[in-house]
């Protein structure tokens, strides 16, 4: 303990401790990615489609740009993954040293390692872009504050902030963003703090915040600038309008089958192309269009802001906070704040500020129809957590040092309640199923005299590569998909058209050059393709890949 305290305000103390958490959470799980939305960006930076792109759509155009030429130099790295982990590690010791350095006391500071290692796991085990961008920007913008909060501002960490936020950014605007707004909470406490300063030394200070905001600021709208002026040409413009009107359908809110029949059979789509369209293969231009898409949209409309409405809040939210693992260890830190720390007014009102903060978000996020999603959780109670940590001054409670303890436990079986099926020990029969499929996937590749159409679950690149993996160059060209939210993007649609398809669904009938993979939705496929284009149409069994079966139309 002793040894402890006189070292945890050193720069070397954070790094060692967040080195020996990297490799414990390597050695005990086997690192996946949360969903498969980081491999469909990553192959389009790392050459999959035979081209290095940097229109990455949900990330920043300039971090495409930045993978894009590192692939490039060496195809085989994982760069996408290293870049990852790189900014992760680097956001949780500046998380690490901000508050060990903040910290009043070492009991205190220990308990919020506590903290940071369950949120390390979030972070390194179940990888996930957006969840890097929510952990990179509360970083960052804590950094900032770190820093400014003393009479000597510490210049680099300023410039070090600024640019672990701006990446945040590049990763997912949205999130960060969101971090921003959260992390008010914190500037809410300075501003409160700073009320007995003299006139002119309270707008000197000001003048600081305004200052080092506003280059995170001018960062992000150049950011911005660049990613919109990628994306000017009309293809992209298609797409993006594309995309826009699929995800407002399918992320938010898909209308029921069976409440809207009707409407439904009114656009010619019945119950089998509604459930095949609900799976996300969407990729029929001449049925599912962005018409079609705005009319299914229009069915459910917005919800109405009413006592209803809060009563839904609070039934299908508010009541589930206690099974979101990332709001749990936020809470266990705001509890510890409330009963082990001492408060001035200052302090009361900034969190009782981030709580409204965070509420109004959730709120929010209740009414667009999209909440309790774990990639976006983790950064808005990182937020919460950091924001508790820094407002802490401890108290003359003796019983403060028994939140060490409590504060590790927490955060053990946080990770056992969610980690369980990534543990290394268990991951060799999951590691040689990867094997079989990955060769699979290889030798379909490899065909290049023939395009193969998969439906979405049939042939995929999530459960044939793993974190530290890369696909060969080139792999997928000669592979497309039947939906998916990259599927109508100009380097797929590319794909499609060297081999003559434009509408998936009609153009493969008689194509001797086009063979579909089938899986659990090919009967679902034949009997939409029957219906709607060829009632005569025949399957006709190819090749074999290993568990997959290449069929073509005749």
């Amino acid at each position: 303990m002793k040894f402890f305290e006189r070292n945890r305000k050193k720069i070397w103390a954070p790094i060692c401790f967040n080195i020996v958490i990297l490799i414990c959470l390597l050695l005990i799980f086997s690192p996946v990615f949360e969903t498969n939305d980081d491999l469909e960006l990553c192959n389009i930076v790392n050459g999959m489609k035979g081209v290095y792109d940097a229109h990455m759509v949900y990330s920043n155009y300039v971090l495409g740009l930045i993978l894009s030429m590192f692939y490039r130099i060496k195809q085989s790295i994982p760069w996408y993954t290293l870049f990852q982990y790189g900014v992760l590690f680097v956001s949780f010791t500046a998380i690490t040293h901000v508050l060990w350095e903040e910290s009043k006391g070492t009991c205190f500071a220990l308990f919020s390692s506590a903290g940071i290692f369950y949120f390390s796991y979030e972070g390194y085990v179940l990888l996930q872009y957006t969840k890097t961008a929510g952990i990179a920007a509360a970083a960052g913008i804590l950094l900032i504050f770190h820093a400014l909060r003393d009479e000597n501002i510490e210049k680099l960490s300023v410039i070090l902030g600024i640019v672990l936020a701006g990446t945040g950014f590049m990763y997912r605007s949205q999130q960060f963003m969101a971090e921003l707004f959260l992390m008010t909470g914190i500037g809410v406490c300075e501003v409160l703090r700073m009320r007995h300063l003299e006139r002119h030394e309270y707008l000197s200070k000001m003048l600081t915040y305004v200052k080092a905001f506003g280059a995170l600021l001018f960062m992000v709208v150049v950011l911005y600038g660049v990613d919109y002026c990628a994306y000017q040409s009309e293809e992209w413009q298609e797409y993006l309008e594309y995309n826009r009107v699929r995800t407002t359908l399918f992320d938010y809110g898909f209308p029921q089958y069976e409440e809207y029949a009707e409407q439904y059979q009114e656009l010619d789509l019945d119950q089998n192309a509604y459930e095949l369209m609900r799976s996300w293969n969407h990729m029929d231009p001449e049925k599912f269009g962005i018409p079609v898409m705005e009319k299914l949209i229009a069915l459910k409309g917005r919800p109405c802001i009413d006592t209803a409405f809060f009563e839904g809040f609070a039934e299908d939210v508010l009541k589930k906070f206690p099974g979101v693992a990332a709001c749990v260890c936020s809470i266990v830190m705001f509890l510890y704040w409330m009963f082990f720390g001492k408060h001035d007014i200052s302090d009361v009102l900034g969190m009782l500020y981030e709580l409204a903060v965070v509420t109004a978000l959730y709120i929010y996020l209740y009414y667009q129809g999209r909440y309790l999603v774990n990639r976006v959780d983790v950064g808005i109670w990182l937020a919460v957590f950091v924001t508790a940590a820094w407002s802490f001054v401890p108290g003359a409670n003796c019983m403060e040092k028994t939140g060490i303890p409590i504060g590790a436990a927490v955060a053990i079986c946080l990770i056992c309640r969610t980690g369980g099926e990534y543990l290394r020990s268990d991951s060799e029969a999951a590691r040689e199923q990867m094997v079989q499929e990955r060769a699979a996937l290889e030798r379909i590749g490899g065909d290049k005299e023939h395009l193969h159409i998969t439906t979405i679950g049939a042939l995929s690149f999530s459960r044939c590569y793993g974190v530290f993996d890369t696909p060969p160059f080139g792999i997928g060209e000669n592979i497309a998909y039947f939906g998916g939210w990259s599927a109508h993007m100009p380097i797929y649609l590319d794909t499609l058209k060297r081999f003559g398809i434009s509408n998936p669904y009609k153009d493969v009938l008689g194509n001797e050059k086009v063979w579909l993979i089938g899986n659990e939705y090919f009967g679902s496929t034949m009997a939409y393709i029957q219906t709607y284009y060829d009632a005569d149409v025949q399957a006709e069994p190819v090749a074999q890949y290993g568990y997959f079966t290449a069929y073509q139309l005749e």
